[in-house]
């Protein structure tokens, strides 16, 4: 039996197909678990659903991702648990797509790298989530490029920059790293008028939808890089990536590319699909590092990476990076435990997120019941969205929302979310306490110690207890 499905074809139609449905099934825990554990998942629900009761477009991100707004905008009334599945059928078509990539271009090891497509801890948690726009975006440009190898470059630009609009912060990226590649290896002449074609459909789903939803070009153009000290940033590339692929999967991963670094570089010299993988994967990868504060940025590189294994002659290395990344699903080394707290080793990906989901309402719960009168309790970014979205949107509380802020004026009570302990000095002069949650003390914890404020404020564990 075992070398019946190893010598099977997953590449083909009917085998791509019970992949997608196997992984499919496997996220609808994590569907009917929560909205997601990214702070952004309620945004865009809050946003959507203050859209529906106005009538007035309310964008959830700059700079603006319109397509995806208004399709949370249609189906967010009816609760989040629609757009999870949406979200995780349109990513599990990606399955079949790759499948066909991988066929089109008979790369080597072609089964083996659907399954670690397939299997990937994060892409496998990270599509169960109301953010259609990373699913549509994916769907979008691995069509497209499988058009570009059947030579059909209409239609490959056309969805390259249908992919873009649906993630315009990425994608504008992402289509001129695909245009850089049809210029090598297609001239010039097909290269301008694929530019020209992805432009008109960006212009056509994003900037002119922006313009009338909106009324200005402000929410595209006002979209910047975020500063943030070094110390941060190391810590969410460690958590935010590290934690989250594993030490095992990547080292390997990067042994591997670079012991065969020859190899990779023979493939892109002659071959549009490895150039284009190669771009992509390092776009996506810079644009991450860029602003590592979101694990999400890096989903639409991840089949452009997974495929540039197939220039890697040798297929032990590729079963290795397979293994350890499946290993991740189970046991990941670091964690990715619920609200931050990092161990070595902890449960594996699909799991603890799992866990962060359907923990999120406890921690909300026991914040809003528990938190004292005259009180500041200041909590992530997504935990302050999930209060709103619980409280206001659900049960109708009184609560008064403003920028990074909640007061419950019955109880002069404030959720606050902040990235300086300077912002808390204010409060305690009035005379409030400040109450901190765990995950959120750590990263606030050099600038409390700078400011004398670490005796000031209270640590609060919200997974055990108030």
């Amino acid at each position: 039996m075992w070398k019946q499905l190893l010598r099977y074809d997953w590449c083909s139609l009917k085998g791509s197909l019970l992949i997608a449905f196997l992984v499919f099934c496997a996220r609808l825990p994590l569907c009917f678990a929560g909205p997601g554990f990214d702070g952004d998942s309620y945004l865009n629900l809050i946003m959507a659903m203050r859209s529906r009761e106005s009538g007035t477009y309310f964008p959830s991100r700059g700079p603006g991702y319109i397509v995806p707004d208004l399709i949370t905008q249609a189906l967010a009334p009816y609760g989040w648990v629609y757009l999870n599945l949406l979200s995780s059928f349109v990513a599990s078509l990606s399955i079949p797509l790759f499948a066909a990539i991988l066929r089109a271009t008979e790369a080597r090891h072609r089964n083996l790298l659907l399954w670690v497509y397939a299997l990937l801890p994060y892409p496998l948690v990270a599509y169960a989530d109301v953010m259609v726009e990373y699913s549509l975006a994916l769907f979008g440009f691995l069509l497209g490029w499988l058009m570009a190898i059947q030579g059909r470059w209409i239609g490959s630009a056309a969805l390259w920059g249908v992919g873009a609009a649906m993630r315009p912060s990425q994608g504008v990226v992402i289509v001129l790293m695909f245009l850089l590649s049809r210029f090598r290896y297609f001239g010039s002449r097909q290269s301008l008028l694929s530019g020209l074609i992805s432009v008109v459909t960006l212009t056509l789903l994003w900037l002119l939808p922006l313009r009338w939803l909106t009324g200005s070009w402000e929410l595209a153009t006002v979209y910047l890089p975020y500063q943030f000290e070094i110390g941060q940033w190391v810590r969410h590339v460690a958590v935010l990536m590290v934690a989250q692929v594993g030490v095992l999967p990547l080292a390997l991963l990067a042994f591997t590319l670079w012991r065969y670094r020859a190899d990779l570089w023979k493939n892109m010299a002659s071959d549009f699909s490895d150039a284009l993988s190669a771009l992509v994967a390092l776009a996506t990868f810079l644009l991450f590092l860029r602003y590592p504060f979101k694990t999400n940025y890096l989903l639409l590189g991840v089949p452009f990476l997974v495929y540039l294994l197939s220039a890697v002659p040798s297929q032990i290395w590729v079963r290795l990076i397979g293994t350890a990344l499946l290993l991740q699903n189970l046991v990941s080394i670091p964690s990715s435990p619920p609200l931050g707290t990092n161990q070595p080793v902890g449960a594996g990906l699909p799991f603890a997120n799992w866990q962060n989901r359907r923990l999120m309402p406890v921690e909300v719960a026991r914040l809003f019941n528990h938190a004292p009168s005259k009180s500041v309790t200041v909590c992530a970014e997504g935990t302050l969205w999930f209060i709103e979205y619980e409280y206001i949107s659900m049960q109708g509380m009184p609560l008064q929302v403003h920028r990074k802020a909640i007061y419950d004026p019955a109880r002069d009570r404030w959720f606050l979310w902040v990235n300086d302990a300077r912002a808390l000095k204010q409060w305690l002069e009035r005379g409030y306490s400040v109450r901190i949650t765990h995950s959120l003390h750590k990263i606030l914890e050099p600038s409390l110690i700078r400011e004398g404020l670490q005796d000031s404020v209270r640590k609060l564990d919200t997974a055990r207890s108030i």
